[in-house]
């Protein structure tokens, strides 16, 4: 058998669409095949590390949530229309509770994950 490579993704969408879909975290950390990333599939394919984006959904109930919103295909690809604007309230508000997701998803690995705060944590 060939020796796994660490893998360490430099972007991924991952922790916000987990906190969407899973609020207490469980399917991540079991597996999850409707996602394309769990913890389960992260071990065997060696994943070592990542940066995981924090990005503001459009809030709940308006059209624009849909990923769809607005898209049009053309000759050359799709063209998607910018989103509304989100309030900075709303986005901070948003952000912190998918950083505490993380940090709950942390607690809840035992040992099996961890948040690295610092260049040198990443040795860990």
């Amino acid at each position: 058998m060939k020796p796994i490579i660490p893998v360490f993704d430099g972007h991924n969408d991952t922790l916000t669409k987990y906190f969407n879909i899973d609020p207490e975290g469980e399917t991540f950390l079991s597996g999850n095949a409707s996602c394309r990333l769990d913890l389960p599939r992260a071990k065997q394919g060696g994943f070592a590390g990542g940066l995981f984006a924090v990005f503001t959904d459009t809030p709940k109930g308006l059209v624009e949530r849909d990923i769809t919103w607005g898209s049009k295909q053309t000759a050359e690809g799709y063209v998607s229309p910018l989103r509304s604007t989100v309030d900075q309230a709303y986005a901070a508000s948003f952000s912190d509770k998918v950083i505490d997701y993380l940090r709950r998803l942390e607690s809840k690995s035992a040992g099996q994950m961890m948040v690295a705060a610092s260049i040198g944590e990443l040795d860990k």
